[in-house]
């Protein structure tokens, strides 16, 4: 009896818990509406709904640095043609913002909004248990930036399916640089000196082994990875 009786509980806190679940589903009714943000670019059509959003993936000792965002994920080379802007939600960078800390001042990345951000993170990361030392977190030396800013494929559009450069900047957006274009993927960055990273990418399906110098973000080599038994 006792069983059963335990049984029957079990069975009620089950159905009470899918109803609650049902009732979530069907009462959610998703994030309240977002104001645009126009103070910081144009957008006459409407069309970009310009949202600044916060940088979990930078992080910078002296500067507050915030992503442009944009809910168009495309960017014509045509300003007026646009393409299914309507169901991407608000995720693509165009660019970055940099706040400085002590004087309060800001400034742009870039001077245009005309390139995509597919991802962008400060080295060393900070946030990664590797790089904690005596509890301590290790400063942050270079921003990295994977862009899309050029219209590779001949759609007339600049585009996630495009082409992308690996580029750096300081953790001021200072400097800006493109160190390496038409990549794939960036497989892994390892500081091996001081001052010193190696970054191992994919292109065109070939690896490669990039070394780079922080002092002007200088190239030292770029090799091809060599295949087994070669």
């Amino acid at each position: 009896m006792k069983r059963v009786r335990f049984g029957k509980l079990i069975g009620q806190i089950g159905s009470m818990g899918l109803l609650f679940a049902i009732n979530g589903c069907t009462g959610y009714q998703g994030m309240p509406p977002q104001e645009s943000i126009i103070s910081v670019a144009n957008d006459p059509k409407g069309i970009e709904k310009w949202m600044l959003e916060d940088t979990h993936g930078i992080a910078s000792p002296t500067h507050v640095i915030l992503a442009l965002v944009s809910k168009n994920r495309e960017v014509d080379k045509a300003p007026l043609v646009y393409s299914a802007v309507a169901s991407y939600p608000y995720r693509t960078a165009k660019n970055i913002l940099f706040i400085d800390k002590q004087s309060n001042k800001s400034s742009w990345l870039f001077s245009k909004n005309s390139q995509l951000i597919e991802e962008y993170f400060s080295f060393p990361r900070t946030d990664y248990s590797p790089f904690m030392m005596n509890n301590k977190k290790s400063e942050s030396k270079v921003i990295f930036y994977k862009i899309i800013d050029r219209d590779t494929n001949g759609d007339g559009k600049i585009t996630a399916q495009d082409s992308k450069s690996l580029a750096l900047s300081d953790t001021e957006g200072k400097y800006y640089k493109v160190i390496v274009k038409d990549i794939s993927r960036v497989i892994t960055i390892k500081e091996v000196g001081e001052d010193m990273l190696t970054i191992v990418y994919q292109k065109a399906g070939v690896g490669y082994s990039l070394s780079l110098h922080f002092k002007g973000f200088t190239v030292l080599s770029n090799e091809m990875l060599p295949k087994v038994g070669q």
